[in-house]
C-alpha cells in the first residue's frame, strides 16, 4: 500500500467509514498497524496510545488534505473509542441523541471518540484526546447517582480548603 505523509494510503481502498462495530474495530487495529508500521510504536489501547494518538493527532494536523481527513478522524476515533472501552470498560453505542457511536462506559454516560478526535485534528485550544481519555475517569467515579445526589442535597455545606487558613471565618 502506498502511504502518503498522514500514514494513509492515497490509493486502494481507504479504511471503511464506521457504519458497524466491526468497522470501528478494523479501523482501530488499521491504526494501530499502522504506528506499528510506520512509526515503530506498539499503539495499545490504554493511555499509552492515547498518549501517542495525541501527539500524532497535533503533529499531522498541518499536513492532512480533506481528502485525507475524514478517513484519520474515522480512525483516530475508532482506536480512541477502543482505548477506552477497553480501559475503562463499556460497549460501543449508536448514541439514540446524537445518532453518533460512542462508547457507553455506564449506565450514565455516553463518550463521543470520534467528536473528541475531530475536535483536536481542527485545532480547538484544550481540545485534546489525552486530556479526554484521563477525564473519563474522574467523571465516571463523580456522577453521581439519583438517590446520592438526594442525600448529597441535606449534607452539611463543606468549607473549601482555601477557606480554613483565612481569618475571620
Amino acid at each position: 500500500m502506498n502511504h502518503s505523509t498522514t500514514g494513509f494510503g492515497d490509493e486502494g481502498a481507504p479504511p471503511d467509514l464506521a457504519v458497524t462495530e466491526q468497522d470501528i474495530l478494523a479501523n482501530a487495529s488499521r491504526l494501530a498497524l499502522m504506528a506499528l508500521e510506520q512509526f515503530n510504536v506498539d499503539a495499545t489501547y490504554d493511555a499509552k496510545g492515547v498518549l501517542w494518538l495525541d501527539r500524532f493527532l497535533t503533529g499531522i494536523r498541518a499536513m492532512v488534505n480533506e481528502d485525507q481527513r475524514a478517513v484519520l478522524l474515522n480512525a483516530a476515533g475508532s482506536f480512541l473509542g477502543e482505548c477506552v472501552r477497553q480501559t475503562y470498560g463499556g460497549c460501543w453505542v449508536l448514541d439514540a441523541q446524537t445518532g453518533a457511536w460512542g462508547v457507553k462506559v455506564n449506565e450514565r454516560m455516553i463518550v463521543h471518540p470520534f467528536a473528541k478526535a475531530h475536535k483536536q485534528l481542527e485545532g480547538g485550544e484544550g481540545d485534546s484526546v489525552l486530556g479526554f481519555f484521563l477525564t473519563i475517569r474522574h467523571l465516571m467515579n463523580g456522577l453521581p447517582s439519583e438517590e446520592s445526589a438526594h442525600e448529597s442535597k441535606r449534607a452539611p455545606a463543606v468549607r473549601r480548603w482555601w477557606q480554613v487558613w483565612r481569618r475571620g471565618r
